[in-house]
């Protein structure tokens, strides 16, 4: 869990504040990621009403409890605009190595939303000693791709149909950035 919230002027000079999830977000929570669920390009793969509030509250309790997961929550005028999500792989010869995924408001993406969660998650991930942060994108996702790579993140992996959704079929991007050492991340 993270101590403190994070404060980011965007480049339109809205201000962003990034803190840890908590229950009370589920809410606004499902309601993100049902309308990016929903939007007419698949950009993610969560089908809206997939989730309840319930079960999503839960999800963030049980993060909130975990030392080396992070659930993020990034707010503009006191709406929820993005969400960061981040778990180490609980093998034990992986467990350096953590996921992320990330969702932002089609109305917010390119303002900086995207960048501030991973601002913010990859110092946290670095001080918990991860060495790794695996992210996956759907392969037409252009936008994702650039944005991705624009922070680091190489391309390391195709799978091919990976995922159907709506009787469509997906190729997933496997992509990684290097972390930077406990050292060069800031408390």
């Amino acid at each position: 869990m993270l101590r403190r919230m994070s404060r980011f002027e965007l480049a339109d000079r809205r201000r962003l504040h990034v803190r840890s999830a908590v229950p009370s977000d589920a809410r606004a929570l499902r309601s993100l990621l049902d309308t990016i669920g929903a939007e007419p390009e698949v950009v993610i793969l969560h089908l809206p009403g997939s989730c309840t509030t319930r079960s999503l509250r839960g999800q963030i309790a049980q993060v909130a409890a975990e030392p080396d997961a992070l659930m993020l929550s990034a707010f503009l005028d006191g709406v929820l605009v993005g969400h960061l999500a981040l778990s180490a792989d609980p093998r034990p010869a992986s467990h350096h190595v953590c996921r992320v995924g990330l969702a932002v408001r089609s109305d917010d993406r390119g303002a900086g939303v995207g960048s501030a969660l991973l601002d913010v998650a990859l110092p946290w991930a670095a001080r918990h000693g991860m060495t790794k942060v695996a992210t996956s994108v759907l392969a037409h996702n252009a936008r994702a791709l650039r944005f991705f790579v624009a922070h680091g993140f190489r391309r390391e992996g195709l799978r091919v149909d990976q995922f159907v959704r709506d009787g469509r079929r997906f190729d997933e991007v496997l992509m990684a950035p290097p972390l930077p050492s406990a050292a060069d991340s800031d408390g």
